[in-house]
């Protein structure tokens, strides 16, 4: 049953080790595809750009982000606590950035449509603080991370049906390329310290550098 209590504190329940920043990873490798809805009808989704559009919000130039750049992260009703499956996503997404990667991470955080809008602004920023707590764990400075809150004003899938409200409970990460600023230093990661984290969520998977 929905509640209007205060959303939970924001949390990626499992923090790495910091390490010092050194060389970082070579070519991107593209998102995996996106978990499709399970239902026996297919509900309706919009693209991102269509959902923030909606609600007048303006879309960012696609020149800006590039398709290995961006990923989602779903979450648990009611919850701003990083499943196993977002970490995984998240790290390996950080695993294959560009060598000496420039530029912002921007991350919008979003629920489903039930609940008021207050409760939802305030769950969806802490589900986009969750992602930054864990990013940040791996390497990213915090200066280069964006958090942003849509609540339940920008949904993927307009149905009211449990599979659409699983969808719409989200974090949605951008890597915005840009320019290195005069002054300004390049994100540079330690390889090893996402590599472990990778291998500690699924050992099944291997990153090579």
């Amino acid at each position: 049953m929905y509640t209007e209590e205060e959303p939970p504190s924001a949390t990626a329940s499992h923090l790495v080790e910091p390490r010092d920043f050194a060389k970082a990873f070579s070519s991107p490798m593209p998102n995996p595809d996106q978990t499709a809805a399970s239902s026996d009808e297919a509900p309706t989704f919009l693209p991102e750009a269509e959902a923030h559009a909606v609600i007048g919000e303006p879309v960012q130039s696609s020149e800006t982000i590039p398709p290995a750049t961006s990923t989602l992260v779903n979450f648990d009703f009611s919850q701003a606590l990083l499943t196993e499956e977002g970490k995984i996503r998240l790290a390996t997404q950080i695993a294959h950035l560009p060598m000496a990667w420039e530029g912002t991470l921007r991350i919008q955080g979003h629920t489903d449509t039930r609940g008021s809008e207050s409760y939802n602004r305030g769950l969806g920023a802490k589900r986009a603080e969750a992602v930054k707590t864990y990013l940040v764990s791996l390497g990213i400075p915090q200066d280069r991370i964006q958090t942003d809150t849509f609540g339940k004003d920008a949904p993927l899938c307009l149905e009211d049906t449990p599979s659409c409200h699983d969808q719409n409970r989200r974090a949605h990460v951008e890597w915005v390329k840009s320019a290195t600023a005069q002054g300004e230093e390049p994100v540079l990661l330690e390889p090893s310290s996402v590599s472990t984290e990778i291998s500690r969520l699924d050992p099944s998977l291997e990153i090579s550098h």
